[in-house]
């Protein structure tokens, strides 16, 4: 599986550069994802979409932005075994510390 950057809401190539390095499961070896080497205009990219989405969430109310966390939290919530997974994966961590951040 490959990703690719995330920027400005979509997924999207590294500007000049089309090489992969592996992640690999700490705990197996195995390589479970492949993630794109970025350059500097892709952090500059992402730098000028970051500061785009935080003038938008600055100009909401208070009442708006309650009502996205707490959409956050019922995703993350509605998600824990699909993250609890991701952390195993990524950080070789067993089940319940994995699933013990996902709780924080």
């Amino acid at each position: 599986k490959q990703l690719l950057n995330y920027i400005g809401g979509e997924h999207v190539p590294a500007a000049a550069n089309s090489t992969f390095l592996p992640v690999e499961c700490p705990a197996t070896g195995e390589v479970i994802a492949e993630v794109i080497v970025s350059t500097a205009s892709d952090v500059d990219a992402a730098v000028a979409a970051a500061q785009k989405g935080q003038e938008k969430w600055a100009a909401m109310t208070t009442k708006s932005r309650a009502i996205i966390l707490h959409k956050l939290y019922e995703l993350i919530r509605d998600n824990t075994d699909k993250f609890t997974e991701s952390i195993m994966q990524e950080h070789g961590k067993n089940r319940p510390e994995a699933s013990s951040e996902v709780a924080k």
